[in-house]
């Protein structure tokens, strides 16, 4: 038995925060079907369910209100948790960093990072 086809996708987001999240994930050897999950649910979470807001506009009301959305469309259970790991993981990450809460710069990481 294979892999499902597309499950080592990787799902470019319209946010450079989520972008430089994966590729942090993927630097600590995150398997190709856990990047696939977290580009996934992101993608979705932000191109389909938020598309006019920003990482740092998003509120508990908005998590909220996706978990609605995902019952509404009969996602599983364990699905749901899996998708709300998959946010927690990506604001737990985001909000151990300074340039997050300042406003997000890949260059300001970059920078910060070599000095």
């Amino acid at each position: 038995m294979g892999a499902e086809p597309g499950a080592s996708k990787i799902y470019e987001n319209k946010h450079d925060e989520v972008n430089y999240f994966i590729t942090r994930k993927k630097a600590t050897d995150r398997s190709p079907r856990t990047l696939n999950s977290y580009s996934r649910v992101l993608r979705e979470f932000y191109h389909d369910q938020f598309p006019d807001l920003n990482p740092d506009e998003i509120r508990t009301g908005h998590v909220e209100n996706y978990v609605i959305a995902l019952d509404e469309r009969g996602v599983s259970q364990n699905s749901k948790k899996k998708y709300l790991e998959v946010l927690s993981s990506f604001y737990n990450y985001m909000l151990k960093r300074d340039e997050f809460e300042a406003g997000f710069s890949v260059s300001s990481i970059t920078t910060n990072s070599q000095t």
